[in-house]
This record gives structure tokens, C-alpha cells and sequence, in this order.
């Protein structure tokens, strides 16, 4: 067991962690001098076995609202959220240098900082000319950072190879996939939304060593795009609720232009997606919240709290509920 805690910044918030392959620990988060004035992000990286910090540095002037994380092979963090300031740090190389107005909506933004954690090798906005936000991040052996998330833009920048180039008015979830291999040379690789006529929201993204990119999260569109082999093909049944909705869970391959599998998951209430971890027999782990008593165990009734559930799923096989 470990655990630390750093009294110079009382008010600051972790909000990731991630364990790396030599079992370091990283974690960012906000930082507040004081109690609700921010002042920018840090990163930490923490070797519990030999209980010492490796690095700690902060990012003055850089504000987001629910930092993420994910580390490479060589130690160098990405950092992705949201964020409604127009003078966070961006690099000369960025795909989008300035935040799209108006002032009062969200836009994506992401960091590539190097292993030292003293030097920002990448930075941009994300985000089209309404509200954008990037609720998760990953990151593959390349160096290509995938982010998805929810944008409300009807010009959120896409690709011309992308799976969907359309966006709906209730908005839609998107994916993107940065090269940030080659320092001063990053390329957009692949930019899609995905959805249908409701709202879709993107909450987990991963991607397994043959670089096929998993989705997940929330939607309660009645006509997302599901695939033959889908776990469930439809909607949740109560549909006279406008407000019900599914979550959803989705795998394109390595160029993000052809869906390989998708399904609804979800029940006759309001049924929510938040994370995914996947393992290296490509087993995913799902977890989320159920209202719904027929999505995983139909002997039990239907609640008015939400229930957590996880979902052990191979996209081709037989899934196991827990």
C-alpha cells in the first residue's frame, strides 16, 4: 500500500491516474492557490516502490476543467479536457492555434509534455464554433493521441476520410486520432463524428496493439449504427421516455473509417457508459450506471437510483455480465 498527499497546494485536485509499464504512478489535475481561483495544471509522477517523487511541474496559465490522462512507452504524458480560455499554450505545429469563439462556449484542448514533464512538445485547441468538450484520452506505440468526447458544432473540424462528416442538432460524439510522433510535424490522421439523430456522447476511448480504436459511452438516439453481430441492435424499450437513454460501445479499425462492430448497451430505463479498460487478449471492461431491470439481470426490478454495473465484453464473442 502507498499514499502521499502535498500540502503546498491545499485546494488543487487530482483528476486521472495512470500506471505505467515500470509501475509508475502519474496523476494531474487542477491547481488552486486558493480555495476556487485556479491557476493552471500539474503533473505528477510518483515511484511508489521506492516511495519518492520523480517529478512534479506545473503549467501556470493553462486551464481545464476535468483534466485527463495517458502515458507513453517513453514517458511522455498527454493531457487532454476542455477548457473556455483563449490564451492556453499551444505549439507551432498545432492543428488548431486559437479557440474558436464565442467566449462563453467550451472547446477541446490537448498537451504532449516530454518524459521530464518541463517541455510542452505539442499543444492544441479542439473544437468548432459552439461547444466542444474531450472526456477522454489515449494514446498507442506511435505516439498517435486518440481523444472522443461531445461537440455541439456543426463546423467541429473533421476529415474528408472520416466515417461520419455530418453532424445532428442535438449533438454528437467525436473521435480524433493525432501522429505526434515527429516533434514540430504533427498530423491529424482521422477526425469522424459518430451518432445518430439524438445526443451521443463520448466518454472511454482505447486502442489495442493493431491500432483498432475502441469507443464508448452514452446516446439516446434511436438510429445509432449498429453492426450484425451487435450484443444489442436496438434502442431501450421504453421510448415514450425522451429522456431514456443506452449506453453504447463501438470498435472502428486502425484507420477509423470502417466500423467493425457497435452495439447499444442497455435496458427499458436510462442506462449510462462512463469507462472502459482493455486488456491485451482484447477482453474490454466496461463499467457504468443501470436503471433497468431487463439489461442485465431481468429477475430484478427496475430502481429509481442508478446501479453500477460492469460488462466483461469480447466484440465477437459472447459477452459476460457481472
Amino acid at each position: 500500500m502507498y499514499s502521499s498527499s502535498y500540502e503546498d497546494i491545499p485546494y488543487s485536485i487530482i483528476t486521472d491516474i495512470v500506471l505505467d509499464e515500470k509501475e509508475d504512478l502519474y496523476a494531474t489535475g487542477k491547481i488552486a492557490i486558493k480555495h476556487n481561483e485556479e491557476t493552471g495544471l500539474f503533473l505528477m509522477k510518483l515511484r511508489p516502490v521506492c516511495d519518492y517523487e520523480v517529478l512534479f511541474t506545473s503549467i501556470q496559465e493553462c486551464y481545464l476543467v476535468f483534466p485527463h490522462l495517458a502515458v507513453d512507452s517513453e514517458g511522455n504524458s498527454y493531457i487532454a479536457s476542455y477548457t473556455w480560455d483563449y490564451e492556453n499554450p499551444v505549439t507551432a505545429d498545432a492543428f488548431q492555434k486559437e479557440k474558436q469563439p464565442p467566449n462563453h462556449a467550451q472547446s477541446g484542448y490537448l498537451m504532449k509534455l516530454n518524459a521530464a514533464g518541463d517541455e510542452i512538445l505539442y499543444a492544441t485547441y479542439l473544437g468548432g464554433s459552439n461547444r466542444d468538450w474531450i472526456y477522454d484520452i489515449a494514446v498507442d506505440k506511435n505516439q498517435c493521441v486518440y481523444v472522443t468526447g461531445k461537440t455541439h458544432s456543426w463546423d467541429f473540424p473533421v476529415t474528408s476520410n472520416a466515417y461520419d462528416t455530418e453532424q445532428n442538432l442535438q449533438g454528437e460524439a467525436f473521435f480524433t486520432v493525432i501522429n505526434t510522433s515527429s516533434d514540430g510535424n504533427a498530423q491529424v490522421e482521422v477526425s469522424s463524428y459518430f451518432g445518430g439523430s439524438g445526443y451521443d456522447t463520448g466518454s472511454a476511448i482505447q486502442v489495442d496493439t493493431e491500432g483498432r480504436i475502441y469507443i464508448g459511452g452514452t446516446t439516446n438516439s434511436h438510429d445509432l449504427p449498429t453492426t450484425p453481430s451487435a450484443y444489442q441492435k436496438v434502442f431501450c424499450k421504453n421510448s415514450e421516455d425522451q429522456y431514456s437513454n443506452d449506453g453504447f460501445f463501438c470498435v472502428f479499425d486502425s484507420t477509423g473509417n470502417t466500423l467493425l462492430y457497435s452495439t447499444y448497451l442497455g435496458g427499458e430505463y436510462s442506462d449510462t457508459l462512463h469507462n472502459m479498460q482493455l486488456f491485451s487478449n482484447n477482453e474490454v471492461y466496461l463499467q457504468g450506471s443501470t436503471r433497468s431491470s431487463d439489461f442485465l439481470h431481468p429477475e430484478k426490478e427496475s430502481s429509481e437510483v442508478s446501479n453500477m454495473y460492469v460488462l466483461i465484453l469480447k466484440p465477437f464473442e459472447e459477452p459476460v455480465a457481472e
